[in-house]
């Protein structure tokens, strides 16, 4: 049988030409960059910060590496969102005090690293004997060894293949962070930073540890007077601190911290100003001899509060969907201490405070434990 092979002719007269096409485009680039600027314009404009082009004079700012024994530092402005790197740095000092979107850093041993607010993640390879205070999205940590980090963390923190970290509550506060933060996309109030997963567990041994405080004596700026670009009187105390009262993020002690005594959970409805009372509740509480365990900024559904509260609080169920706080204390006297702030401080506000210790016990497991998983679901 003989088969046919079927040709699309091309319709005769017309023929493709690619060099009147590439000099027809050329001929209206040409034009519209000397007679219409503003169509370009126009057009970059359009395009998202994350996809247009650095400029080639900027493009140092966003990677430091090959230090040795050398300081580096970003003031607030320089990055303005953009991602940045550090590679192949020894016993260094890198202060970065600006947001940016995702970091990585990579092959560095001994050195202090201090990161401004990242919208995204943060990504430790095969570092060993170092110092980071960040705040992050997301971080991870794989082939790494000996480290300190002082951590905020919006999500789960992740390690792989590490051994010998140790995690600490973020602390630190400089007139720019709180607007970084909130360029950042991130909340102080939702800071997960000790609810580590360690992919590659080892049987009989701990990868990483939680404290409950920093190292004393640890100072993220260092001060050097023959290197300017890193020692800045602007930088130094009292503008730039790490004092826990001053802290932008509030200090938890985190989940591993074995808990003495009763447990009282706090839950405060969102309303209008609501961040300025809930802060200045943590400080009180912890004034008066109270530990602040863990918190939460986070939605109750109508549905979801019924199935919690088991109709411990009606007054809950008439709210809006908007971010509600919950907060974890432990102190032998917490729960009164809890309803006499509250009574000054929340008078506007609908507020839910465990009634006695069981009570306590089990708000904790209801909004801390299951809550985790009904926000993943």
């Amino acid at each position: 049988m003989r088969a046919w092979r079927v040709r699309h002719a091309r319709p005769v007269g017309v023929q493709f030409d690619w060099t009147t096409l590439y000099t027809s485009l050329a001929l209206v680039w040409w034009w519209l960059s000397n007679f219409q600027p503003s169509v370009l314009s126009t057009l970059s404009q359009r395009r998202s910060p994350q996809e247009r082009l650095v400029p080639e004079e900027d493009i140092s700012d966003l990677i430091v590496q090959g230090l040795t024994g050398q300081s580096k530092t970003h003031r607030p402005g320089v990055l303005c969102g953009r991602p940045f790197c550090v590679q192949a740095c020894c016993d260094s000092d890198i202060v970065v005090l600006d947001h940016s979107a995702a970091v990585s850093v990579d092959d560095c041993k001994k050195c202090r690293i201090t990161l401004g607010p990242v919208s995204g993640s943060v990504f430790l390879r095969n570092c060993k004997d170092c110092t980071v205070l960040v705040a992050c999205q997301q971080f991870r940590a794989r082939d790494c060894s000996k480290l300190l980090v002082l951590l905020y963390c919006a999500t789960q923190p992740i390690i792989e293949a590490c051994a010998g970290i140790e995690f600490a509550c973020y602390q630190c506060d400089y007139p720019e962070l709180a607007s970084q933060f909130q360029a950042a996309g991130l909340d102080v109030f939702n800071n997960n930073w000790s609810n580590v997963h360690d992919f590659t567990p080892i049987v009989g041994e701990q990868n990483w540890t939680i404290l409950t405080s920093l190292v004393p004596g640890y100072h993220p700026i260092p001060c050097n007077p023959s290197q300017p670009d890193c020692c800045d009187e602007t930088w130094t105390e009292p503008l730039f601190s790490i004092d826990q009262q001053r802290s932008i993020v509030p200090a938890t002690l985190g989940r591993a911290y074995r808990l003495i005594g009763p447990i009282c959970v706090v839950i405060v409805l969102s309303g209008a100003d609501t961040d300025g009372p809930v802060r200045t509740f943590i400080n009180e509480m912890v004034r008066c001899g109270n530990i602040l365990v863990q918190m939460k900024h986070a939605p109750l559904s109508d549905s979801h509060a019924c199935r919690l509260l088991e109709n411990k609080a009606s007054n809950l169920m008439d709210t809006s969907r908007d971010p509600s706080f919950f907060l974890e204390f432990n102190g032998e006297n917490v729960v009164e201490s809890a309803k006499d702030l509250a009574e000054s401080l929340f008078k506007n506000f609908t507020i839910y405070i465990s009634s006695d210790q069981a009570t306590g016990s089990e708000d904790e497991e209801i909004f801390f434990n299951d809550m985790d998983l009904h926000l993943s679901a």
